[in-house]
């Protein structure tokens, strides 16, 4: 909803969060997760003003990302929150909202 696109850093994949996640799922290639958080990531852009992933459960998110387990391990990084109506994705609005989009362009 706040636009076509996703605000992403190029150290992503060196990111020691990405290597936690990708030595949790026994994945080699740590491009591999950097590929699930873009397609997480742009799924809340498309589908939500604020993060919010209201009704999906773990086994939902794991579906959607086509990886058993990785809701669990981004869950335990702290990029993914599951509760009773669902799931949300941490300070969503810094990074992807309008607001930061527009605040990215600017600096540029």
């Amino acid at each position: 909803m706040a636009g076509d696109w996703i605000k992403m850093r190029n150290n992503l994949g060196s990111d020691p969060r990405v290597l936690v996640i990708a030595d949790k799922l026994r994945v080699k290639d740590s491009d591999l997760i950097v590929g699930k958080l873009w397609r997480l990531w742009s799924y809340a852009d498309e589908h939500t003003t604020d993060g919010n992933l209201r009704l999906q459960t773990p086994e939902a998110v794991d579906r959607m990302l086509g990886m058993r387990g990785i809701s669990q391990a981004l869950a335990e990084v702290g990029w993914l929150i599951f509760d009773n109506d669902g799931a949300y994705i941490p300070n969503f609005e810094e990074h992807h909202s309008a607001s930061a989009k527009r605040r990215m362009v600017d600096q540029q």
